[in-house]
Formats: C-alpha cells, structure tokens, sequence
C-alpha cells in the first residue's frame, strides 16, 4: 500500500515570502522587469497530484505573472529537463520521497556538471 506525501493536493503561495523568492530570481540571472511582475502579480497557485505506481508528483497551476505551470518530478530523475521558468529557459532535475522533495535549477545543462 502507498502512502499520500505531503505534498499532494491544493496549493497557494504566500505572497508575504515573495522576497526570498525574488532573491534567488536575481541569482539566477531574471531581468529586474520580469521580477517585478512578478513581485507584483497574483499569488501563485498550484494542484500537485500524485501517481504512485510511477513514483511521480504533477505539478499544474498559474504563476504571479498568469503563465501556466506544468511539471513532473519523477523519483529518480537523471536527465535534465528545460521549462519555462518566469520566462526564461531553465533546466532542473528533481528526486524526492514522502518526506521531500528537492528542484534543482540550472542556467543551462552544461552547469549541472
């Protein structure tokens, strides 16, 4: 029998956090306009689903900036995937159990290294 993570269900961001966030935007190189979108937007929301026959969380949902969100974070996860991230190109791995889950991000696969 599987059990439920944490993380399964609704999400909505708490816009009183949105400095931390702002901060690793700027080190990961987000222009100043694209920051203060998003400083200024609606709070994030997001549905973070779970199939545990492929040990596998869905993220879907809406940023500050009214762009979708769509992810999938596999257990084991290897190989580097590209997403739009507040509109740039980023690349992330991710790996996770029932107690966390990790989301690593890089400028380009060649960082990662």
């Amino acid at each position: 029998m599987y059990s439920v993570p944490k993380f399964k269900g609704n999400w909505c961001e708490d816009k009183n956090e949105r400095r931390n966030i702002s901060k690793i935007m700027r080190e990961l190189g987000l222009s100043e306009d694209i920051i203060k979108a998003y400083e200024d937007g609606v709070p994030a929301v997001l549905d973070i689903g779970y199939i545990p026959t492929d040990a596998q969380y869905n993220v879907t949902g809406m940023d500050p900036m009214g762009n979708e969100i769509q992810l999938t974070f596999e257990q084991k996860q290897k190989q580097l995937e590209k997403i739009d991230f507040f509109g740039s190109e980023l690349y992330f791995k991710s790996s996770f159990n029932n107690n966390m889950m990790n989301m690593f991000f890089f400028k380009n696969p060649k960082d990662s290294s």
